[in-house]
């Protein structure tokens, strides 16, 4: 989900069908996403969550 405005590009994942599965990825996405990571070619800042329920 681009968001120009914002620099940012919104990489959304499903939750998990077992919950440890879900606590195992968040540890992946905040690591990922600490890393401010920019999509190449672009400006945008690659930004990793779940979708909201």
């Amino acid at each position: 989900m681009p968001a120009p405005q914002a620099g940012i590009l919104r990489v959304q994942l499903l939750h998990q069908p077992q919950q440890a599965l879900d606590e195992a990825l968040q540890h992946l996405l905040s690591a990922l996403n600490e890393t401010r990571t920019t999509y190449p070619g672009t400006r945008l800042r690659l930004v990793y969550e779940f979708v909201s329920d």
